[in-house]
């Protein structure tokens, strides 16, 4: 007997639960995605926004930076041209700045002077800086520095997890699914439960009573 369709719960609709509904939904998965607030609601939606490409280097995380920073180059074109989902991504230049109103910063080295004018021998500064501060550096180019909206980047991915089939439930958790794991029906036989550990999980995750009817989600066996 052929098994039947996969089925995924997850747990949060933050940046993360909104990528693994995507990327599941690009592979012909079907999500269900509980969220009891709102999508990208909490640290998701108030991040500064801002990826670099290099600046794990040396570390072991190097080539995951690096993977994710080539795929939010990927993601803001591929969504924006095939869904119309926009979040201000745009690539740009990243400068250290210090900023001090008591410090005499003339001494300090740098790309420009307090105020963005040139020292000797130096390009200048961008000319909207305050006069109390000096560039000590470019640490970062349009090649290697980005940023985006994070709120506009969680619900953009979202939208499209749902565009290909993903299930996004506010507030509580939709009855039927949850009864139907429950009672261990034979089209739920292959569901498999994954969740990402946040404060969800201890009083939801398998084993546990569903708040909203009282019905337990069988242990996991994935």
């Amino acid at each position: 007997m052929r098994p039947g369709p996969v089925r995924v719960a997850i747990c949060g609709g933050g940046v993360i639960g909104a990528a693994i509904a995507y990327f599941l939904s690009t592979r012909g998965v079907r999500a269900l995605v509980i969220e009891r607030a709102g999508i990208g609601n909490a640290a998701s939606g108030k991040s500064g926004g801002f990826l670099a490409l290099d600046w794990c280097r040396g570390t072991p995380v190097d080539p995951l930076a690096r993977r994710s920073f080539e795929l939010h180059a990927q993601l803001a074109e591929r969504l924006g041209e095939e869904l119309g989902l926009e979040w201000s991504y745009r690539r740009l230049d990243t400068l250290s700045v210090v900023v001090s109103q008591a410090r005499d910063l003339g001494a300090l080295e740098g790309d420009s002077a307090p105020g963005g004018g040139p020292n000797p021998g130096t390009a200048p500064g961008p000319d909207w800086l305050a006069a109390e501060t000096v560039v000590q550096g470019r640490i970062g180019t349009e090649a290697t520095t980005a940023q985006l909206h994070p709120a506009l980047f969680t619900q953009g991915l979202m939208a499209a997890a749902e565009a290909g089939g993903a299930e996004v439930v506010k507030g509580g958790l939709r009855v039927s699914y949850w009864a139907r794991v429950a009672a261990g029906r034979p089209e739920s036989s292959s569901t498999e439960r994954r969740s990402r550990r946040t404060p969800w999980w201890s009083r939801w995750g398998p084993g546990r009573s569903c708040p909203a009817n009282g019905c337990r989600c069988p242990p996991s066996t994935a």
